[in-house]
């Protein structure tokens, strides 16, 4: 059965518990395919860091990964060797997280002088024309003057937007990658199912002799 990752958190940490077929699948999601148990719809790192970035990061929990696998792809050195895979993993995502909070730092800043040209050029054009029109057409300037407070409004926005709150998900993913980094996994191995008797090895019940 290879079911979605289990969770377990408390206040100083959070446990995951995974049952799958090969390690592979720790960064690969298998095929869905229900009729042969397969329930799991995305790897299991991507399970472990939607569940991080769903709870409270600020005191930087523990983590703690327990891999059930089968006892043909277990070995003495599997957990190091995942742990230290996950870790790599979480230091390239931790990497391009931030390459890309200082991307959006850097469209922000150099997007606020443009914000700002266009806010004074509308309200100077607005002035102007207010300044210029006959007493008759101001009242048709008032009623477009909302409009031009919105494209105003637009034009400072779209900057302080990149600046603020374009980087608050990915400052969250930063985190919860952190946290991965210092995971501690465990092994343990499935029992595995007794097979079933095929057709040949039933017993076949002995015919009645005739007559």
């Amino acid at each position: 059965m290879d079911q979605a990752t289990l969770f377990s958190d408390s206040r100083h940490g959070v446990e995951a518990m995974a049952t799958i077929e090969n390690p592979e699948e720790l960064f690969v999601a298998p095929l869905l395919d229900p009729f042969r148990g397969r329930l799991r719809t995305q790897s299991v790192v991507d399970e472990v860091i939607a569940h991080l970035r769903s709870r409270s990061l600020g005191r930087h929990p523990s983590l703690r990964l327990v891999l059930s696998l089968p006892p043909a792809r277990s070995s003495g050195d599997l957990a190091e060797e995942t742990a230290l895979a996950l870790r790599c993993y979480a230091a390239a995502r931790i990497r391009e997280a931030e390459q890309a909070i200082r991307i959006n730092r850097f469209e922000g800043v150099a997007r606020i002088p443009w914000g700002a040209a266009v806010a004074v050029a509308v309200l100077l054009l607005v002035l102007s024309v207010y300044a210029l029109l006959p007493p008759g057409w101001k009242p048709a300037l008032n009623m477009a003057t909302p409009f031009l407070t919105v494209l105003i409004w637009v034009a400072i926005w779209i900057p302080v937007e990149y600046l603020l709150y374009e980087s608050w998900s990915l400052k969250r993913l930063r985190t919860a990658y952190q946290v991965l980094a210092d995971i501690e996994v465990e092994i343990v191995t499935t029992s595995a199912p007794s097979p079933e008797p095929s057709r040949n090895d039933r017993e076949i019940p002995a015919a009645d002799p005739i007559g």
